[in-house]
């Protein structure tokens, strides 16, 4: 009877090689099993929580579309600030070129009917523009360097 005690020993081992693979991990180490059957999900979670945060702070910053279709982010605002920048810019600018237009209109047709001293005329007419033109960007520049905390300091 011995060795049959002995063969039941050995069939113990072979039942255990037989046990699936989870059961022999936890057999082999129950505290691990445990600790990993309890934190995979914890884990996983925390993945997924970190991706939803992740998420809503591109929302935040990016919005939903490209440029300025559907929700607005953070980083949209300079976006619509420059479009109402140039809409505002091309308005004024348009004003200008009109208002400099007409003189400038009316000094072409004095210089071609003047002939030769209509050249000097011409000439003078052109450096007025340029000096109007140069004045009304520097403004618009301080203008634009006035929304910037110390930046009228960087025109001089």
């Amino acid at each position: 009877m011995s060795s049959s005690e002995s063969g039941s020993d050995g069939g113990g081992g072979d039942k255990e090689s037989d046990l699936p693979a989870i059961l022999q991990d936890f057999a082999a180490a129950p505290r691990g099993f445990a600790l990993g059957l309890v934190l995979t999900p914890l884990l996983s979670g925390l993945e997924d929580l970190q991706l939803e945060i992740l998420g809503l702070i591109e929302l935040v910053f990016l919005g939903t579309g490209p440029g300025t279709e559907g929700l607005l982010g953070i980083a949209d605002v300079w976006l619509i600030i420059r479009e109402l920048a140039v809409t505002t810019g091309g308005t004024v600018g348009s004003a200008v070129l009109t208002a400099l237009g007409i003189p400038v209109q009316a000094g072409l047709d004095i210089a071609r009917d003047a002939g030769l001293p209509g050249l000097i005329v011409l000439a003078l007419l052109i450096g007025l523009v340029v000096n109007l033109y140069a004045a009304y960007i520097r403004a618009a520049i301080e203008f634009a360097l006035d929304f910037i905390p110390g930046g009228g300091s960087l025109i001089n």
